[in-house]
């Protein structure tokens, strides 16, 4: 019956934060594209600045922010925990994996792109499974239509089990642009878990660029 309910709650959640039949969106009430302004700030909290840690209140003061070098606003954000379905999945999470975020804004309040990693400072338990968000992400964008190249092992870069994983692939959809990197492997010394690499990055970004 535990097992049921673990299922059933997964799938909700799954659901929840990251399926393109039940959201528009691309992450919860998040995608590119979408005025900033917009954004009901419930289920969101402790906004700041990315560059520089700036606080804010709401998403509409991003321009308190500096822009980067592709003249952007960097939020960073948590989930709520309020909001959370259970005691299992509080914290910022993307299906089931604790990530740290952000968006960036351009001048005309809109997103135009999402930044996802998987949370180096999660359990680790979590971590070691980090590089599998890609499962969730094909499942969001679909399987087919991604061009991937395969980095070759660097010389400190060793097996994780029978594995060697460090991916870069990246898919068009629906005037986005999905950019996907997954690695798996451990550096220098297999004895030593803190040396195992496990994580994913993610960038889903207007294409094409404005």
């Amino acid at each position: 019956m535990n097992k049921i309910i673990k299922f059933l709650t997964t799938t909700v959640v799954f659901l929840f934060f990251f399926n393109s039949t039940a959201y528009s969106n691309d992450i919860r009430t998040l995608g590119v594209g979408i005025n900033v302004n917009k954004i009901d700030i419930t289920g969101y909290k402790n906004l700041s600045c990315t560059e520089d840690n700036t606080k804010l209140s709401t998403w509409n003061e991003f321009k308190k922010c500096k822009k980067n070098n592709q003249n952007l606003y960097l939020i960073s954000f948590e989930y709520d925990d309020r909001y959370a379905i259970t005691e299992e999945y509080e914290g910022t999470q993307v299906a089931g994996h604790p990530v740290l975020m952000n968006i960036g804004v351009n001048e005309n309040n809109n997103i135009e792109e999402i930044n996802v990693i998987t949370d180096p400072s999660a359990p680790w338990y979590f971590r070691k499974q980090s590089y599998l968000l890609w499962l969730r992400i094909y499942s969001k964008y679909g399987s087919s239509g991604w061009n991937c190249l395969e980095n070759l092992p660097k010389k400190d870069h060793l097996l994780a089990g029978n594995k060697y994983i460090n991916k870069i692939c990246e898919k068009t959809f629906e005037k986005k642009k999905i950019v996907l990197h997954s690695e798996f492997y451990f550096i220098n010394n297999k004895k030593d878990k803190g040396n195992l690499v496990s994580r994913t990055k993610m960038k889903i970004e207007k294409y094409p660029s404005s």
